[in-house]
């Protein structure tokens, strides 16, 4: 395949997000969250 989807892009990856902004901090502490939780289903940690 060489298409690339968005979806297959690293968040660290995409120059359009403030990533200075405290919305999108917000949004990656509850990602690191959500992470750390669901780290024992290696379907979900497949994707990270």
């Amino acid at each position: 395949m060489t298409s690339t989807q968005p979806t297959e892009q690293p968040i660290n990856d995409l120059p359009s997000l403030p990533q200075n902004d405290p919305y999108w901090l917000e949004l990656m502490a509850e990602l690191r969250a959500s992470r750390q939780l669901e780290e024992d289903n290696p379907a979900y940690t497949s994707n990270w």
